[in-house]
């Protein structure tokens, strides 16, 4: 990945990726791109309307805030000082921490204005699938506990970028000018599209991408803190965990990554902890293992559940589980047998 204008232009509007700002970070090193640095900054704050908080404002309010405020007289000695002049010694020493906590305030709610001005979430809450089509004509189908953040008034003129947390389907559209699409995740990994059909799961202990059509190009950070390319084929599977480990398979369909689609589960040799993990994350369950040695146990086959706990209840019966509801947590543990 280089630095281009685009990817600048992310920078500072706030959306950039510890992966992107890193290599910004680096490339900021050579003199000669420093000087482009605040060339496209320059470009870029022309083009795109700023909030401009009106600090001298809100500073006047503020003091007059602190100038009627009714303070403690100072003791020193026998004598007391006036309020008045409390107040003033107390206005010139905190000055500049005012002034500080103003800015910051205000800065971070301009950024929240912004924010939502330019950009608009679609959310899942547990267990609810979405959906949507982008501006550009492209699908998406959002899985449940998910939300995609797309750009409110359309896409740029050389890239399309979206931002994605939790699992989601993208049937990407090919544009005439073959735009590119990139899908950024809360990991160090984006997934840049040359239109295709693939879908991506993208949790706090790790993310997957599984290709079914077209071709796409991962951009990764790995264990060595490097920044790495890969490019995949239909029948690819790539997970990379959070420290960085990539692993790399293949698969005969696609779908099966996205079964939830068609309220179907499928299962090949998954330890059942990973199951539990997916229930967690996916549909709100708080569902803990009695025993360790249960998280080892694999499962394999196709479920068809309308609803979650239809699939427990699955799980439970093909695995001789007991499940005891406890609250709002869920233990699955195995049957004491009676001598």
């Amino acid at each position: 990945m280089t630095v281009t204008k685009e990817l600048l232009y992310t920078y500072f509007s706030g959306q950039a990726t510890p992966l992107q700002k890193q290599l910004i970070a680096d490339w900021l090193k050579q003199p000669d791109h420093q000087e482009l640095y605040f060339d496209w900054l320059e470009e870029w704050e022309r083009r795109m309307p700023q909030y401009a908080p009106d600090t001298d404002t809100a500073v006047d309010r503020f003091r007059q805030r602190m100038d009627g405020l009714v303070l403690p007289l100072s003791t020193s000695g026998d004598e007391l000082s006036s309020e008045p002049e409390s107040a003033g010694r107390l206005w010139g020493r905190n000055w500049l921490q005012i002034a500080a906590t103003l800015a910051l305030v205000l800065g971070l709610l301009g950024f929240i204005v912004k924010d939502y001005l330019w950009y608009k979430t679609y959310a899942t809450d547990y267990g609810q699938t979405y959906a949507l089509t982008l501006p550009d004509g492209s699908a998406v189908m959002l899985n449940g506990h998910s939300s995609l953040r797309v750009p409110r008034f359309g896409f740029g003129e050389s890239v399309r970028q979206v931002q994605l947390s939790g699992e989601a389907v993208f049937d990407v559209k090919h544009t005439v000018s073959s735009q590119r699409f990139v899908v950024q995740t809360l990991s160090n990994l984006e997934v840049e599209v040359l239109g295709t059909e693939f879908s991506v799961t993208t949790r706090p202990q790790g993310t997957q991408v599984a290709l079914n059509r077209g071709k796409v190009k991962l951009h990764y950070q790995a264990t060595d803190r490097q920044e790495h390319e890969l490019v995949m084929k239909p029948g690819d599977w790539v997970a990379l965990d959070q420290q960085g480990l990539l692993k790399r398979g293949s698969h005969k369909d696609a779908k099966q990554f996205a079964a939830w689609r068609e309220q179907r589960f499928e299962f090949d040799n998954t330890p059942l902890q990973e199951v539990v993990t997916m229930l967690n994350e996916t549909y709100g369950f708080t569902i803990k293992l009695a025993d360790d040695r249960l998280a080892t146990r694999t499962l394999t086959g196709t479920f068809r559940a309308r609803t979650p706990d239809e699939l427990l209840e699955a799980l439970a019966q093909l695995l001789n589980l007991r499940i005891d509801r406890q609250h709002k947590t869920i233990v699955l543990s195995t049957p004491v047998t009676n001598l």
